[in-house]
């Protein structure tokens, strides 16, 4: 595992420049309806042959073939990438390294009228297997295999659309379960737009779905949320446990998944490292820290938490994940109580996850939105040489703990929180970033409304006051889709542990922080853009 190299001068001019437009775009007003620009958004059916031929190149780089998809995460703090299948396979979680390993265990799934479906194309979701050199040392125990049912290999289960920082997920009803009366759609996103460098910065995804009720009855729907502990290897991403137990590259430290509650609404899973969280090991390697994945139970939503099931036994998944989501949409009460972090968790081994489900009923006609949340406080980064690094996000860590006494490493529920809290400010703040530019590459007849203040009654271009810039479609989605480089590309933005160590937290004024919604604006003068 190397650092990755340094971009070509002119492809981080071009970077820069793409950027400069895209800021460049003026004051829009966000769409009431916040679903994918058709014709703009890049566009692949969810499976079947890719697109291009093009194979995975086999020199090692950051290029991992056709079947891809717009990430998530914060820049300079890591991402994942989730391929247009709906698997989660590209991890950056370790900022400098590389994995692309589509996750076995890391998904989403749906119930709709008590049939189960993993959300994702990915032909080996449709199998629970065991893992020899797993649960016992002696590899004796490895589960029943048992298949389970997936999105159709072909694409035939949905269509993905990406305009980054943007994604959505379109699923065919029909895929979803016989009577195709449910139709279910996704959109994911991180909170990266020009200027919000606080925000741009949050190690966070946010993966909201809207469930329509088309039919003439009631309809019981459940989405779950798997997610591996990726913090058992130093890769900081799923194990291959492909080669021998002894090759796992598993990280020196004990692991803990444990439940928590915040703002009332708030319910997730925290798994972590046991000596950052409980302890007092201050972060020093890229895997200590903890990640977190979490669900808003609004009101007529019921949120449940699995924290935590061992897949290197198939009977551990099946019994205490899938089956209780696919009978009951949820999972027991009794575990997530004994597992709450006041409790102080519950011990977990190097194949372990943890899952969320939101279960709800809709009318005939009616519709609702479920929002999750993953997050991860991993604060500090190293390389094979030189000195170790604290990631940008570290500087307001006050602004996102719920208490005083929470450590570094350990704020992932709390990060969490805020992006389940703040999703529709951030949507609407990525809406309108988009708008002026989806908008100026519609249709030629239309007559678009001109940014403020860029061009005078007199000017030749206006008709009936309005203007004629247009893009070309393909143009547009490449000023937005390329800018996922600048935070999935092994990006670095921080300084040198030998600075300040963890500390140097940016200053936090009354007009900085809003209440109770959380941060609002930048640093005064010299603060974040002197970094």
């Amino acid at each position: 595992r190397g650092q990755t190299a340094p971009m070509p001068w002119r492809l981080s001019a071009l970077l820069a420049l793409l950027l400069h437009l895209v800021v460049a775009g003026g004051d829009t007003t966000p769409d009431d309806d916040l679903g994918p620009p058709v014709g703009v958004a890049w566009t692949h059916a969810m499976g079947g042959p890719a697109d291009s031929e093009r194979a995975r190149p086999r020199v090692p780089c950051v290029d991992d073939g056709p079947v891809a998809g717009a990430p998530v995460g914060g820049m300079g703090a890591g991402t994942i990438g989730r391929t247009y299948r709906g698997d989660f396979a590209r991890w950056h979680m370790r900022v400098g390294g590389h994995t692309h390993r589509p996750a076995a265990h890391t998904l989403f799934a749906a119930r709709v009228d008590g049939t189960a479906t993993v959300l994702s194309a990915l032909p080996s979701h449709a199998v629970i297997e065991g893992v020899p050199a797993g649960p016992g040392s002696d590899g004796s125990r490895v589960g029943e295999t048992r298949s389970r049912r997936v999105l159709p290999a072909d694409g035939s289960g949905g269509i993905y659309r990406a305009l980054y920082p943007r994604s959505w997920y379109e699923y065919d009803p029909s895929a979803l379960g016989a009577g195709g009366r449910v139709r279910l759609s996704q959109t994911q996103f991180s909170p990266v737009t020009p200027g919000g460098y606080r925000d741009a910065s949050m190690p966070v995804g946010v993966f909201r779905f809207l469930a329509v009720n088309d039919g003439d009855e009631p309809a019981d729907i459940a989405i779950a949320f798997s997610f591996e502990n990726v913090l058992a290897t130093t890769d900081v991403a799923p194990i291959d446990v492909g080669p021998p137990r002894g090759a796992w590259r598993l990280a020196p430290h004990k692991l803990t998944h444990a439940t928590f509650e915040r703002r009332g609404s708030i319910v997730g899973a925290h798994m972590h490292t046991d000596d950052v969280v409980y302890g007092d090991t201050t972060p020093s390697e890229p895997w200590h820290g903890g990640v977190a994945v979490a669900a808003r139970e609004d009101e007529g939503v019921n949120v449940t938490v699995l924290p935590m099931y061992d897949f290197g036994d198939a009977d551990s998944t099946y019994l205490k994940f899938w089956r209780p989501f696919e009978d009951a949409g949820g999972f027991d009460g009794d575990e997530a109580t004994a597992a709450n972090e006041h409790r102080g968790g519950v011990s977990a081994g190097p194949l372990s996850a943890c899952a969320v489900s939101a279960a709800f009923t809709l009318a005939p006609g009616e519709r609702r939105n479920v929002t999750f949340a993953a997050a991860w406080d991993l604060p500090a980064t190293s390389f094979p040489r030189g000195s170790g690094w604290a990631k940008r996000y570290t500087r307001y860590h006050r602004s996102f703990i719920h208490r005083g006494d929470v450590p570094r490493g350990a704020a992932a529920p709390d990060i969490a929180t805020e992006a389940l809290l703040r999703a529709d400010e951030w949507e609407g703040d990525i809406a309108r970033w988009q708008r002026g530019f989806i908008e100026s590459a519609a249709a030629k007849e239309l007559n678009l409304d001109d940014p403020p203040g860029r061009r005078g009654r007199g000017h030749p271009g206006r008709r009936d006051e309005r203007p004629t810039l247009r893009r070309p479609a393909w143009f547009v989605s490449a000023l937005f889709n390329e800018l996922y480089y600048l935070v999935d590309g092994g990006t670095l933005w921080g300084r040198p542990l030998t600075v300040a160590g963890l500390d140097g937290d940016a200053e936090e004024s009354e007009s900085s922080v809003a209440a109770p919604g959380g941060w609002r604006g930048e640093d005064g003068e010299g603060g974040d853009a002197a970094d």
